[in-house]
């Protein structure tokens, strides 16, 4: 659900959508060419931390979660 959204987000984004264009992967860029240049520049996401809070009646349903996000190119300029 929040992967989804997350991606929403990101390519909704002008600066992001304009550099990656619908290059925003979950944990991991797909297997590329030996270049490795078509898959690059590309965000990658994952989910570092996940913490549920223990209430007196049980667990919390809702749970905080660490996301970070990593730009990746080819240059510095572009990442």
């Amino acid at each position: 659900m929040i992967h989804s959204a997350l991606y929403g987000y990101l390519a909704a984004q002008p600066a992001v959508a304009g550099i990656v264009g619908g290059r925003i992967y979950p944990g991991i860029i797909p297997q590329a060419d030996e270049t490795g240049a078509g898959r690059l520049p590309a965000v990658v996401y994952e989910r570092v931390a996940v913490e549920r809070q223990e209430l007196f009646c049980g667990t919390d349903g809702l749970v905080q979660s660490t996301f970070v996000l990593h730009a990746l190119a080819l240059d510095f300029g572009t990442a």
